[in-house]
């Protein structure tokens, strides 16, 4: 999980966030002891957190708009929305989303940019 974050402030490490992200959704896919220790690990408050800081409004400078892409790129945000979904289907841990407000967060990105993105949004509400 902590290697979600390594390196979101150099362009060097989104490639392996991406990564992680990826293996991170292959764990808790279908696996329930995965998902279980993905949970206890905060994994799905890590990925809300990401997804949250790829935020921005719609007057933001191209300057900020291009930081941002570089943090948290549309491949990154698109795994990180399959790992949500797959984190929350069949758990405890849609409860949880809910209550924390996370699904909030998952339909900020059905008007994200890349059309992968919006996809993996819809299908994790």
């Amino acid at each position: 999980v902590s290697h979600l974050s390594w390196g979101l402030n150099t362009p060097d490490g989104s490639d392996q966030r991406v990564m992680a992200a990826f293996v991170l959704a292959g764990i808790v896919r279908g696996y329930p002891q995965g998902r279980t220790a993905a949970l206890q690990a905060n994994a799905l408050q890590t990925c809300v957190q990401l997804l949250s800081s790829a935020e921005l409004d719609a007057v933001a400078p191209r300057a900020v708009r291009d930081a941002v892409e570089l943090r948290v790129p549309e491949r990154f945000r698109l795994w990180l929305l399959i790992c949500v979904g797959e984190m929350c289907e069949g758990t405890k841990g849609a409860e949880e989303a809910y209550r924390q407000g996370y699904h909030l967060r998952l339909y900020a990105r059905l008007s994200d940019r890349g059309p992968g993105v919006r996809a993996a949004a819809a299908v994790a509400v």
